[in-house]
C-alpha cells in the first residue's frame, strides 16, 4: 500500500527553545516514590517554561533532544518514548495540540526542547513506503499490539541489522482520542523490526536502538473507534566513537 502523505508533518516555524536541563525518563511502573518525585519535579520545572501554549489552534510540533553521556552506550538504554510520553498529560502539556512529536538522542548536541508550528511537507517531498496496519482490536489493548506485531513480522527482511535506526510512527485515529496513550503500545509491537531484549518477551523490543523517533498524528473521525498505524524505518550510520 502506498504511504499516506496526508499523515506526514514537518517541523515548521520555531516558537520556543528551552536548554540547560537534564531530561528525565519514566522508569519502571511508577511506584518508586523517590524516582517519581524526581520526575515530577523535572516536569514541573520544564513545563513551567513551556506553558502556556500558543492560543492559535494551528497544529504544533515538539522536538526533545536527549544528550547521552559520552561514557554511555547510545544504543543501550535511553529509550526515547520513555522521555517523550511523560511530557504530556492533564498536569503537563496538552498532547491534542500537537501533530508531530520528535525524540532524538546523541552524545554531541546538548539536550534541548523545541516547540513550534507543524506544517505539511514541502512540495515534492516523498517518503518511502511503510508498513501499514489496520487493527480491528481496541486501540492500545494487548490484542491491538499483537496485531501490529504480527503484521511487522511479515514486513520483509527483519529484524534489522545491528545499529541505530530512525523510525516514524503515523497514527490515524479520531480527533477525540488521546494519541499519546498509544505511543507505548505502538512501540511495544516493534520486536520483529528491532529485535527483543534479554527477557525475550515479545512485547519488550530493543527500542533503545532508536536514535530518532517521530510520532505523526492524523485526526480522522471517519475511522470510528479504531486506530491505524503505519511504520516507516531507516537504518542510520553509527555516530563516530
Amino acid at each position: 500500500m502506498a504511504h499516506d502523505e496526508s499523515a506526514m508533518w514537518e517541523a515548521g516555524e520555531t516558537l520556543k527553545v528551552i536548554e540547560g536541563f537534564v531530561p528525565q525518563a519514566a522508569l519502571g511502573d511508577g511506584t518508586d516514590r523517590p524516582t517519581q518525585a524526581k520526575l515530577t519535579d523535572y516536569l514541573t520545572r520544564l513545563t513551567g517554561q513551556v506553558l502556556p501554549l500558543p492560543s492559535s489552534p494551528l497544529p504544533l510540533f515538539l522536538h526533545l533532544h536527549v544528550q547521552v553521556p559520552r561514557d554511555a552506550n547510545l544504543l543501550h538504554g535511553f529509550s526515547l518514548e520513555s522521555f517523550l510520553t511523560p511530557l504530556f498529560g492533564v498536569r503537563w502539556i496538552n498532547g491534542s495540540r500537537f501533530s508531530l512529536v520528535i525524540g532524538t538522542k546523541g552524545v554531541e548536541t546538548p539536550s534541548r526542547l523545541t516547540i513550534g508550528l507543524a506544517s505539511s511537507p514541502s512540495g515534492g517531498a516523498r517518503m518511502p513506503a511503510g508498513a501499514p496496519v489496520r487493527p480491528r482490536a481496541a486501540p492500545g489493548s494487548p490484542p491491538w499490539v499483537e496485531e501490529l506485531r504480527r503484521t511487522l513480522a511479515r514486513a520483509g527482511s527483519v529484524p534489522l541489522p545491528e545499529g541505530p535506526i530512525q523510525l516514524r510512527i503515523h497514527l490515524r485515529l479520531p480527533a477525540s482520542r488521546n494519541w499519546v496513550a498509544l505511543w507505548r503500545p505502538a512501540v511495544d509491537a516493534l520486536g520483529p523490526i528491532l529485535g527483543y531484549d534479554h527477557t525475550r518477551d515479545p512485547y519488550h523490543p530493543r527500542d533503545d536502538r532508536l536514535t530518532r523517533l517521530e510520532f505523526h498524528r492524523q485526526a480522522d473521525d471517519r475511522i470510528g473507534n479504531r486506530a491505524e498505524v503505519e511504520y516507516v524505518w531507516t537504518p542510520l550510520p553509527r555516530e563516530p566513537a
